[in-house]
C-alpha cells in the first residue's frame, strides 16, 4: 500500500504495519527524485499487488476528491498491471474520531469492486487510461449512494 510517510511516524498500529510490510511511503506535495525512483523500483519489482489511493482524501460529505495521478502515471510506467477499482462509501461520517467514537453504531459502510482492467502498454496512453479508471470509480461511488451513473470526472492536476 503506498502511504503517506507521516503515517509511518507516531502511528501507532499504521507506523508498526508500514515498516513491517514495508510499504512503499511518499510525501505527496513534495516528492523528491529519490521517493519517485523508490516508487518506480518497487513498482516495477514487486511479486505482490501495489495499491494506491489517486483520489486522494474525501471531502466532508463523501464525495471524490482530486484525483492525484502522478503516483499512479509512476506505477503504470513500470510494467504491465491487472488493475481493480474500488469504491466505498458510508465511512466517512466517521473519519474523524470524535465522530467515530460519537458515531460508530450509526455507521453502514459499503463497498464495490470493478475490473479487471488490464494495462499491457507501459508507453501508452497513460492519461486516457487513468481518465477510464477515475469514471469507474465515480460511476461505482454515484452506484453505492444510489444514484444513477455519475457523468464523467474532470481532469484536475
Amino acid at each position: 500500500i503506498v502511504t503517506r510517510a507521516r503515517y509511518a511516524r507516531g502511528k501507532p498500529l499504521i507506523s508498526h504495519m508500514v515498516r513491517l510490510y514495508q510499504y512503499p511511503t511518499v510525501e505527496p506535495r513534495g516528492m523528491n527524485r529519490a521517493d519517485l525512483d523508490r516508487l518506480q523500483k518497487t513498482a516495477a519489482e514487486s511479486p505482490v499487488p501495489v495499491v494506491i489511493f489517486p483520489e486522494g482524501t474525501r471531502t466532508r460529505d463523501g464525495s471524490l476528491g482530486r484525483f492525484r495521478r502522478s503516483g499512479l502515471r509512476l506505477l503504470l510506467a513500470a510494467r504491465s498491471w491487472e488493475v481493480w477499482v474500488v469504491a466505498a462509501d458510508g465511512w466517512w461520517r466517521a473519519s474523524r474520531l470524535a465522530d467515530f467514537l460519537e458515531n460508530v453504531s450509526s455507521v453502514r459502510g459499503q463497498m464495490s469492486r470493478v475490473g479487471p482492467f488490464h494495462w499491457q502498454d507501459p508507453h501508452g496512453d497513460i492519461d486516457g487510461f487513468i481518465h477510464e479508471l477515475e469514471g469507474h470509480m465515480s460511476t461505482l461511488l454515484s452506484e453505492l449512494r444510489g444514484g444513477a451513473s455519475a457523468p464523467a470526472p474532470t481532469t484536475v492536476e
